[in-house]
């Protein structure tokens, strides 16, 4: 059994206002080795809207999704471990080459365990994929991310290319992004032209004339299909962007072109003057318009204030935390089935 309380924090009582957020949580762990307790924040629920190229998707919690990690001895708990494995995981951990790895990202050391523990031939994928998580947990493009993101291309071009194999195709897909944003384009077309379009060129089929899975892996190459030519173009325009503007979601592409346009940066590219990218812009040049013209209308509270008196001292937003921490002074909890 294991306990899980709502975590009300005040970033959360703001957020929860729209559909789109997240559910907080509060989970209490017990680490398989040593036996230290510990609360990890998980989400309850969450919503998605699209995804960057190399995966990391857009929404309403944080990407990759925390992974719990025992406090003292930095284990990873990226899955359950069974009582025979933990004799195994307990050597890797003290060992010296795991030790080395505590400044890298939770989602780093889960791969590498992943790639000793994981040895069946169903989970030889295991730690590519975790790998992958490790750059979107790196970002932005620092030295760390870049050492992520080639590890990860070289483990995944090595892997052999099988039409009917999903997890072959996608890992393909994501070096040769990974190529892409490092900078070394030959090797990124390279790894891209090497998905045959005419193989995943199929039709989905309809639902009730094929098994879900069917459609699924209809659907996955499909997605792959309509990938290839929108790389290879941001390949040949040398383009190294981890949110490419004609790969993106449209609202997400719309504020970044209005991100491009505060900073200055003009002509803005040719996307950001079409369909929905073109639409969200204008929303928010026009969300813009309105806050200016709101502050400049509004006086400052402060001028009706004297210098020393306690309201120049309160601002509204402390008003705000001081309410939603009344809010938070009886923790919600609530006991999950084992």
């Amino acid at each position: 059994m294991r306990t899980v309380r709502l975590a009300l924090t005040t970033s959360f009582l703001i957020s929860a206002a729209t559909a789109q957020a997240g559910t907080p949580i509060e989970v209490e762990f017990t680490c398989p080795i040593g036996g230290e307790e510990f609360t990890h924040i998980e989400t309850a629920s969450l919503t998605t809207w699209g995804s960057r190229p190399d995966g990391k998707p857009y929404g309403s919690w944080i990407f990759p999704s925390p992974l719990p990690e025992c406090p003292s001895n930095k284990l990873v708990l990226y899955r359950d471990f069974a009582e025979e494995e933990l004799e195994i995981l307990a050597a890797l951990i003290a060992s010296p080459q795991y030790t080395a790895l505590h400044g890298d990202t939770p989602y780093y050391r889960a791969s590498w365990l992943a790639k000793r523990m994981d040895t069946k031939p169903e989970e030889r994928f295991y730690s590519l994929w975790l790998l992958m998580r490790a750059g979107w947990q790196a970002d932005p493009l620092t030295e760390r991310r870049a050492r992520y993101l080639r590890e990860f291309a070289k483990r995944a071009e090595a892997i052999a290319l099988a039409v009917n194999n999903l997890d072959s195709l996608f890992l393909r897909y994501r070096a040769g992004n990974a190529w892409r944003e490092l900078g070394e384009f030959e090797r990124a077309r390279t790894a891209i032209s090497s998905l045959r379009k005419t193989q995943l060129d199929v039709t989905v089929p309809d639902r009730g004339s094929a098994s879900q899975k069917a459609r699924d892996d209809a659907q996955a190459k499909r997605y792959l299909f309509e990938q290839i030519d929108p790389m290879l173009a941001l390949i040949d325009a040398q383009n190294t962007s981890a949110e490419p503007i004609t790969m993106i979601p449209e609202r997400e592409a719309g504020w970044r072109c209005f991100e491009m346009e505060e900073e200055g940066k003009s002509p803005l590219p040719e996307a950001c003057s079409k369909g929905g990218i073109a639409e969200t812009l204008e929303y928010a040049r026009a969300a813009k318009r309105e806050d200016e013209k709101g502050e400049a209308q509004s006086p400052d509270p402060a001028d009706d204030c004297p210098e020393d008196s306690a309201c120049a001292a309160a601002g509204s937003a402390d008003a705000v935390s001081a309410a939603a921490e009344a809010l938070l002074a009886e923790p919600i909890s609530e006991t999950s089935p084992p």
